[in-house]
């Protein structure tokens, strides 16, 4: 039973009360209407009724439960489960086919198809219908979810007599097993249809056919959960995203834009780091493990350029450049049992002379030119770096202060060292595609006290790891290690590249994010009907906003999937140019990793730019959005 105690409606910001202490009481079924002429407040009671508009003051009760503020998820429970609109314009949405329209947010096993006739046009696009056919849809919508009271505003208003007869016999029919309210001016089809008529005018009753008395009653009101399935919001989001594909074309393509900068830039710095690993790991490893008495670190420097831009000039800082480390027997009897490819121990004489004492297998990656590799206690090689030039110092050390030599001339000469005499029996030159081929110097045999640097050369990577290993466990010594050095720089000034890149990608993400903002803005704008319905059906703003979000987010992830199959498309003609100009291969290699960023960060930008837009949903009013024109 539906009961309205003293209800009253006054507009802000009017004085004059659109309805008056209206007291009423409705059965569980008949069909009653509701005269009056244009403007006594019909409209207003009937959507007072259906809770999508609140009275200035009164009570409305249902099954014995007070129901005039209820909200939240018992307000929509109502509005699904107990009430039905029919409206004079149908309220349809017009891009949607019979079927979709009548199952608007649930499927119901109710045939109604066939029992309103409309069967045959199940697949049709409700605007090709007729006004008698939209009408019958609309009534289809109203009474799928079998709900307990129908109300009608002037469902033939927009009808020619004959169909308008054909709907009213439909609503009879229901009305003999549920309330339908209906509110309309014609008399005629109010006296030959209705079980009961109650006219108003200016928003009072004047008349009512069946004046019925308030009985006492035990609450039966059932407060229930309603939720729309999944699949079908994802279903109504796939259809809109249809209905307006050239503009979420448009959509996708602008946020691809933006996301195939993004994921060009992480495949190029991804692959740029792989390609400098794999590079350590097949050539830079060959690079020496250099130890001397004085030792500086680059990435140490670098730092410090990058920080020296950050310093005041009120203060002074202190900076540590130079370590300090002691080569004494304990470190060079430990490196001299590192199995490694080579190693190169450089000397001070005690006559101030720099020599150069090398392993034996290093003499077998070098050129001979004059004499022979092997040498004993008291002979001595000249070693050429791989333009054949040696430093002049060097030379002078030894008396030889010409610019040139021939190889003949320096063959079996004599040069002293701490007063001991060295024969020079061979001329060696390390070759041009050696890690070695800058050296240059004089090699003898003899190890003369303890050497002021080492370079050790590993014979790959894993003995790279393995003498590093040995450095690090066994002594406090600072020593750098050259391939990770020119690596690491390297990284460095790419990262620095990258992160350049990235933010000017990501400025034109957020701009892409206010277009979605905008476009969403717009799409609820032009949608207010639509959502009007929604709300009228028992849809929540939050599974309106759900739809909007997830229309959102699908195109989001088709912006992201275009931009990544792009970005593979244009990966091979990158990594053959970069290939042919740096000799790195696989530059660009877009990793799962960085996939899966792109992915999220097109969700998390697609959320940004619905939040403000979709603060308006709550602001839509079902009244406003689906009154009669």
């Amino acid at each position: 039973m539906l009961i309205l105690k003293g209800i009253s409606k006054k507009y802000n910001g009017s004085k004059k009360e659109v309805l008056k202490n209206i007291n009423l009481v409705f059965n569980s079924k008949g069909l009653v209407t509701i005269l009056g002429s244009s403007g006594c407040g019909k409209s207003t009671l009937l959507n007072i009724i259906g809770l999508i508009d609140k009275p200035t003051s009164g009570s409305i009760y249902f099954n014995g439960k007070d129901i005039t503020y209820i909200r939240g998820r018992e307000l929509d429970y109502y509005h699904h489960h107990h009430i039905g609109f029919i409206y004079q314009n149908y309220n349809l949405i017009n891009s949607l086919n019979v079927e979709n329209n009548i199952n608007l947010l649930q499927n119901n096993e109710l045939d109604v198809l066939k029992t309103l006739s409309i069967e045959k046009y199940k697949k049709v696009i409700v605007k090709k219908l007729s006004g008698g056919e939209q009408q019958r849809v609309s009534i289809g919508r109203a009474i799928v979810n079998n709900p307990s009271i129908l109300l009608c505003d002037e469902p033939t208003g927009a009808l020619d007599s004959k169909t308008g007869d054909s709907i009213m016999k439909i609503l009879k029919r229901i009305s003999k097993k549920k309330l339908v309210i209906m509110v309309t001016h014609d008399e005629k089809l109010a006296n030959l249809y209705s079980d009961r008529i109650i006219r108003l005018k200016d928003g009072e009753i004047i008349d009512d056919t069946c004046v019925l008395s308030i009985k006492n009653e035990t609450p039966t009101y059932y407060k229930g959960k309603f939720k729309i399935k999944f699949s079908k919001i994802l279903k109504i989001v796939l259809n809109n995203i249809k209905i307006k594909y050239k503009r979420n074309i448009l959509m996708i393509l602008a946020f691809s834009i933006g996301l195939l900068a993004l994921s060009c830039v992480l495949g190029i710095s991804n692959g740029f780091t792989r390609s400098l690993d794999n590079a350590e790991k097949n050539s830079l490893s060959e690079y020496p493990i250099y130890i001397s008495e004085t030792s500086t670190d680059a990435l140490e420097e670098l730092d410090e350029i990058f920080e020296s831009s950050k310093r005041s000039e009120d203060y002074i800082y202190s900076i540590k450049t130079i370590n300090k480390n002691i080569i004494d027997n304990k470190l060079f009897n430990l490196i001299d049992t590192i199995d490694a490819k080579y190693k190169v121990y450089n000397f001070i004489t005690k006559d101030n002379k720099i020599i150069t004492n090398v392993s034996n297998n290093y003499l077998d990656n070098v050129k001979l030119l004059k004499g022979k590799k092997e040498i004993k206690d008291n002979e001595a090689l000249i070693m050429l770096d791989y333009n054949n030039t040696i430093d002049a110092n060097q030379l002078r050390m030894f008396n030889l202060n010409k610019d040139k030599y021939s190889l003949a001339a320096l063959l079996n000469k004599k040069i002293k060292i701490n007063n001991q005499k060295y024969k020079i029996v061979g001329i060696i030159k390390n070759t041009e595609d050696s890690v070695m081929s800058d050296n240059s110097g004089i090699i003898i045999n003899k190890q003369i006290g303890i050497p002021y640097s080492i370079s050790i050369y590993p014979k790959d990577y894993s003995n790279k790891e393995k003498i590093i290993s040995i450095l690090k466990n066994k002594t406090d010594v600072k020593f750098t290690d050259y391939a990770n050095s020119i690596k690491s720089l390297s990284k460095t000034i790419m990262n620095g590249i990258s992160t350049i890149l990235i933010t000017f990608s990501l400025i034109s993400l957020i701009v892409s994010t206010i277009m979605i903002s905008i476009v969403t803005m717009i799409s609820i704008m032009e949608r207010t009907k639509e959502i009007g319905i929604y709300k009228s059906l028992g849809a929540s703003n939050k599974y309106i906003k759900e739809i909007f979000i997830l229309e959102n987010i699908l195109i989001s992830l088709v912006s992201a999937t275009l931009s990544i199959i792009i970005e593979f498309a244009i990966s091979m003609p990158i990594n053959k140019l970069i290939y042919e100009l740096t000799d790195l291969s696989n530059v660009m290699v877009l990793s799962n990793n960085n996939i899966i960023i792109i992915y999220l960060l097109s969700i998390i930008f697609s959320l940004m730019g619905s939040i403000i837009p979709l603060n308006r949903i709550n602001k839509v009013n079902i009244a406003d959005t689906l009154k009669n024109v």
